[in-house]
């Protein structure tokens, strides 16, 4: 037997520590009293020595120690490329790039383009065939913007058509939209229901005068609308995942005004059934904020009942091969980062996609070109560099790099943000 590759020993508090495997996401906690110890009879296994029998059988469970014959890069570009293949297809959708709000940092320009009836159609032709020649067994549709509400009615008609078409070829339908809500009703929220939308991630700005000086709305409260909303999906559709998006900056995340203006509106069984995700907004440095800035306020909102949402070590979506941006005027790209004037492809009129270039990142791979990733510890949580980072370096031609202090850390406190999420410690 062997040490793996991806154990993680981190001080805890209470005196203790934490024991932590990268690529099982399994942990325990030693008292530092004991921490040396453990630590040895890992790094050290004798699993003939009969008094640690138990534990040299819990430690390979966890995946802390594997047999010496395993290779674990190996497993680990298996799991690298199924996440890549997934059986699933996911298109996200913009219909427009217009939106009701002007948030002061949002990255969209706000063109007042919307998806033409001759795109439509060119979409609804690409489900069709995509379903019928390749063997996956979900579709799923995410719709957003701009605000994608202001084409209900696209959404509408393409979400029943990809539904219908779904079951026909018995494939699971299901879809997904990012809103601010203010344009939902409870008419709305019923019929898109009916048809897959399964999933609404709903964006706020913190407390209610935080969130009003951000997206203001002429004659009315676009706070009180947004959760009013959030009450009517939960009520009307409660199977349905709402994820009630915090973007925040360096002076937003007050957890105390913030749940005093969320209690207004969610009862204790509203709060149940909705999650809570903070995300920082793009212009503001990482490095700008203490690092226990995010952890706290979660902390907060966590002792407060709410169930605090957290994105952990998964790989980026773009990364799939089966994922695609569809952009309002028919063109075809990857990264939903990019802007329609970047697409490389389009759709002709049988629903192909017709590339003009191609991405090189969707045909990289770390462990064929060896680049440090694939041997990296952290890589099995972090998955390598964003694929837009990693198509300009391809571009570059200067090798694959890595700031490393700063993913050490990053990693770190992600790992601490993953326990307290999932352990009552």
């Amino acid at each position: 037997m062997k040490p793996s590759k991806y154990n993680y020993y981190l001080p805890w508090e209470d005196g203790r520590t934490l024991f932590f495997n990268g690529l099982t996401k399994r942990f325990f906690f030693i008292s530092d009293y004991n921490k040396d110890s453990t630590c040895n009879l890992i790094q050290n296994p004798d699993t003939d020595n009969a008094e640690y029998t138990s534990f040299y059988e819990k430690m390979e469970n966890y995946g802390f120690i594997v047999n010496d014959s395993d290779d674990e890069v190996k497993t680990i570009k298996s799991l690298y490329d199924s996440l890549r293949m997934p059986k699933h297809y996911m298109l996200m959708i913009y219909p427009t790039y217009s939106c009701n709000l002007r948030c002061w940092y949002c990255i969209q320009e706000h063109r007042k383009v919307f998806m033409s009836a001759d795109t439509k159609n060119r979409l609804k032709e690409h489900i069709k065939t995509y379903i019928e020649e390749n063997d996956i067994n979900e579709l799923y549709l995410s719709w957003f913007g701009g605000e994608p509400l202001l084409c209900y009615d696209s959404i509408i008609d393409i979400n029943s058509y990809a539904k219908d078409i779904c079951q026909s070829k018995n494939v699971h339908f299901s879809s997904g939209i990012t809103t601010n809500a203010t344009l939902l009703t409870p008419q709305r929220i019923k019929r898109l229901s009916e048809l897959g939308v399964e999933f609404y991630q709903i964006t706020i700005d913190g407390c209610r005068e935080k969130h009003e000086s951000v997206k203001f709305m002429e004659g009315t409260s676009s706070f009180d609308r947004t959760l009013n909303n959030i009450k009517e999906i939960l009520n009307i559709a409660p199977r349905t995942e709402c994820v009630l998006r915090i973007n925040y900056d360096e002076k937003t995340l007050d957890a105390k005004s913030v749940m005093k203006d969320l209690e207004r509106y969610f009862s204790p069984e509203i709060k149940s059934k909705l999650s809570i995700t903070a995300k920082k907004i793009w212009q503001v440095e990482e490095t700008s904020l203490p690092p226990y800035y995010l952890s706290k306020f979660n902390k907060a909102l966590n002792d407060g009942g709410y169930n605090v949402h957290h994105y952990f070590f998964g790989m980026c979506y773009v990364n799939h091969h089966n994922f695609y941006t569809i952009y309002p005027d028919g063109s075809v790209g990857k990264c939903d980062n990019d802007h329609m004037d970047e697409a490389r492809g389009y759709l002709d009129e049988k629903g192909n996609i017709v590339w003009n270039s191609t991405y090189a990142f969707t045909d990289f791979d770390h462990f064929e070109s060896a680049t440090e990733c694939s041997t990296c510890r952290h890589f099995p949580m972090c998955w390598g560099p964003c694929p837009k980072v990693l198509e300009r370096m391809l571009a570059d031609g200067n090798g694959i790099t890595c700031n490393q202090t700063l993913r050490d850390e990053k990693i770190i406190s992600d790992i601490y943000d993953y326990i307290k999420a999932n352990e009552n410690v």
